[in-house]
């Protein structure tokens, strides 16, 4: 995985489901295929059925009045996978 900034931890417990913590970064600059890595490590944890939760920056501004495609991509993501997406008010 060229480029990709992440750390994963899976905790696994008796009569449990498996559960990964993942923290990401996404630089500014970096192309929208670097979003494809992420995909993969999404469909990778649904497959196997492991619960998940992600922490990080994908420096993607979801307040912008129009989406711009690393935007798009992150949004399609978080559709297509069902996660909720959490902020601090």
């Amino acid at each position: 995985m060229n480029n990709v900034e992440a750390i994963c931890l899976e905790i696994v417990k008796p009569k449990s489901k498996a559960l990964i913590i993942s923290t990401w970064y996404r630089p500014p600059s970096a192309s929208v295929e670097l979003l494809d890595y992420f995909n993969d490590f999404l469909q990778k944890a649904d497959d196997e059925d492991k619960e998940i939760i992600i922490t990080g920056d994908f420096n993607c501004n979801f307040l912008a009045s129009e989406y711009n495609e690393h935007t798009n991509k992150l949004n399609e993501l978080i559709n297509e996978y069902q996660l909720q997406q959490l902020t601090p008010e």
